[in-house]
């Protein structure tokens, strides 16, 4: 029972960081602060972290800190502009967003109408979340082809073998396939498959009551 247990414990947690890591490997984030001429932060500032390529817009208010941050960015380029009454506009362009890194820009406004603006250009600070040299800068096709890219396996918690049988039914039926035979032993049942992008899933369902019944007719037929 012991070693049966240990293993699936241990396949779900490599399964778990799996997923995790394979979040973090396909995003950046930018995060900054904004200051006017003196320095002092300004608090309540309103940030606008735009996708050049796409045009999606994600709309930030900075903390009491006067500090902004934007997570999970799909990586490309982007501008980011702050706004706050009584002050210019202050706008960063050519911000290049990097798989697994933080990209600092910080904003500094002036004094004036929001109607004009002050634009910087260049250079930002990167931080690598990653831990290792997973960053760069890819397309989006790139992104979606998880055939050219790494990839982990996404586990997914059903209630009912019935649950399992019809999330992988629908995503057959919608151009997905099956990767392997149905694994059924008894207190655990799946069905992985893989989507269009080449992402695989697994649901299964475990039955905790049917799991020392299982472990032990094992047992006892190893004895025998």
């Amino acid at each position: 029972m012991g070693r049966f247990y240990q293993t699936a414990v241990v396949t779900l947690a490599i399964v778990l960081a799996g997923a995790a890591v394979f979040a973090q490997a396909t995003t950046g984030d930018i995060s900054g602060t904004v200051r006017d001429q003196s320095h002092a932060v300004l608090p309540g500032t309103t940030v606008e972290v735009k996708n050049v390529e796409t045009g999606a817009v994600r709309a930030l208010v900075c903390d009491n800190d006067g500090r902004y941050r934007a997570l999970g960015l799909p990586p490309g380029a982007y501008a980011v502009t702050a706004s706050l009454s009584g002050f210019n506009k202050a706008e960063a362009r050519d911000v290049v967003v990097q798989i697994g890194r933080d990209t600092t820009v910080d904003l500094t406004m002036t004094v004036g109408q929001v109607t004009e603006a002050v634009t910087v250009s260049g250079e930002v600070s990167l931080l690598d979340l990653s831990g290792a040299t997973v960053g760069g800068v890819v397309t989006t096709k790139q992104i979606a082809d998880t055939h050219q890219t790494s990839a982990a396996l996404i586990a997914l918690s059903r209630d009912s073998r019935a649950e399992v049988d019809g999330i992988t039914d629908a995503a057959i039926a919608a151009g997905g396939r099956q990767t392997r035979d149905t694994d059924d032993m008894g207190f655990m049942y799946s069905r992985p498959f893989e989507d269009l992008d080449g992402h695989t899933f697994e649901p299964m369902y475990m039955d905790m009551e049917a799991f020392p019944a299982a472990t032990t007719d094992q047992h006892e037929g190893v004895a025998a």
